[in-house]
């Protein structure tokens, strides 16, 4: 018998009634009780902003490390499929999820250097982004460069072995009507069910998924 795949959200807005939350939820309804969701939401915890040395180096284990760091860890380790929802501020992310990326994804646990060049040690997950902003994307493309997806899809998960699969920006929300923001979580639904049959699990949704009503602001 197959294992059930398991998809990790984590949400990346130090805020919890954010219209992120309100993407993650619609992401994580849409699949229903198909695959097992694990959620880290980085507006429930405190990743260290003034980490100790020992805390930023997993290669001789992990027990010295907090215990929410562990948590975390265990958490991306076991899933097969990994989504990042948060809000572009000043061309990246919150620090909040600067410092969670810091001390969470370490050498030992998502990297090696035992070699010439290091290596990844996440491979056969895939990522995706789901990000909102304020930038129009013409803007985030040429003034930004889009530094975000740089830092995330390069930087961050190919550095680890992780292959991104998508990358979404919802913008501008500022001027967001109530009409235009349900039509994003629409569209988070749709990825959702891209991303389910992509994990062989294409009979979980249907057309019908319904979809809250989201908040105004980022």
């Amino acid at each position: 018998m197959s294992k059930t795949p398991r998809v990790l959200v984590i949400i990346g807005h130090p805020i919890s009634d954010s219209l992120n939350h309100s993407i993650a939820r619609t992401y994580i309804d849409s699949f229903a009780d198909t695959a097992q969701v694990d959620v880290i939401d980085l507006a429930q915890e405190t990743p260290a902003v003034q980490p100790q040395r020992a805390q930023l180096s997993a290669r001789s284990g992990r027990e010295h490390l907090r215990t929410d760091q562990q948590k975390n860890m265990a958490l991306i380790e076991n899933a097969d499929h990994i989504v990042w929802v948060f809000p572009q501020w000043w061309g990246l992310y919150p620090g909040v999820m600067k410092s969670f990326i810091d001390e969470t994804f370490l050498s030992g646990f998502g990297f090696d250097y035992s070699d010439k060049f290091p290596k990844g040690l996440l491979s056969g997950k895939t990522g995706r982004i789901i990000s909102t902003m304020d930038a129009p994307p013409l803007w985030n493309a040429l003034w930004y460069r889009n530094a975000v997806g740089a830092s995330l899809k390069r930087a961050l998960m190919r550095y680890v072995g992780i292959r991104p699969v998508g990358a979404t920006y919802f913008s501008p929300v500022r001027t967001s009507t109530p009409q235009k923001r349900e039509k994003w979580l629409a569209m988070v639904a749709q990825l959702a069910r891209k991303d389910a049959k992509r994990l062989g699990l294409e009979a979980a949704h249907n057309t019908d998924t319904q979809v809250e009503k989201a908040p105004a602001g980022v």
